[in-house]
């Protein structure tokens, strides 16, 4: 009897171990699992900061190239600041972004790339962005050369013996009969035309304060080269632009109907997009 009482306690001794041992070893596994799964949202959480600073360092460099696209000779610009950089950008000690370019490429004729990639830093974690932008060959964007071309008439005295010659009206313009200006023709303080009547500029138009009205149902005024225009819209028919326009007042001008650009502009339609590159009648 007490031989197999004995045994009994043996075996109760042996299955207590046995517990003991089995929950040692879960417990092990469930806090490695614990451990490793709090290692990994972490993991995630700092490749998610560095992917943001990756994306910051993107929209950084495309603002700086958009903005020397407005410059004069935008792509040399672009290639005395860019063609083959380095930016490193330390937001902290453990974070950080790092903007690397490569030389600019011609793709093809009259088109460049400029290869680059970004990469973001976060606590050791790193996230990589590579993409390339598209850069136009020409020496001067559109915008530039209107501006450019503003300054001159505006700096300079405007008079029909220069060249191409130029018709100024310090006081603004009152018509009401069909004008032809072989050149450029610079109005401040308004442009009226008064009945079924048409302006024509085979040059540059530079419009300064003041208004644009139309009284005629069919007034027209056509403008064979590129535009400057600074005043508002009262009363507008027909406005036909074969060249680039730029209008100061985007959100009044945007709204405006009976206005043709066969060029580039910075008018927009409802939806954002440019109203630019229209066939004309």
């Amino acid at each position: 009897m007490r031989k197999k009482l004995f045994n009994e306690r043996g075996a109760a001794l042996v299955l207590v171990l046995l517990v003991i041992v089995l929950v040692g070893i879960f417990g092990t596994v469930l806090a490695t699992q614990i451990n490793s799964t709090g290692m990994q949202a972490s993991k995630s959480q700092e490749l998610v900061q560095a992917e943001s600073l990756a994306v910051m360092g993107e929209n950084l460099l495309i603002k700086d190239v958009e903005k020397l696209t407005d410059l004069d000779q935008p792509l040399q610009m672009i290639r005395d600041k860019w063609d083959e950089n380095t930016l490193l950008k330390q937001m902290n000690s453990s974070h950080s972004y790092l903007i690397e370019t490569k030389q600019i490429l011609e793709k093809s004729a009259g088109e460049y790339v400029l290869p680059y990639k970004v990469t973001g830093t976060s606590e050791g974690t790193t996230k990589s962005i590579e993409n390339e932008l598209t850069l136009s060959s020409s020496e001067e964007s559109w915008v530039a050369a209107i501006k450019r071309k503003k300054e001159e008439l505006s700096s300079k005295e405007c008079n029909t013996n220069s060249s191409p010659p130029c018709f100024y009206f310090p006081r603004g313009l009152d018509t009401n009969k069909s004008e032809m200006y072989e050149g450029d023709l610079w109005v401040n303080d308004g442009l009226t035309i008064r009945g079924k009547k048409q302006v024509e500029v085979t040059k540059f138009l530079l419009l300064t304060s003041g208004y644009l009205t139309m009284n005629g149902s069919k007034a027209e005024v056509i403008v064979r080269g590129d535009a400057y225009i600074s005043a508002n819209p009262s009363k507008v028919s027909y406005l036909t632009f074969q060249g680039d326009a730029f209008f100061e007042n985007v959100d009044v001008w945007s709204r405006v109907e009976g206005v043709c650009i066969e060029g580039q502009t910075n008018l927009v339609d409802q939806s954002g997009l440019s109203i630019g590159g229209q066939d004309c009648p």
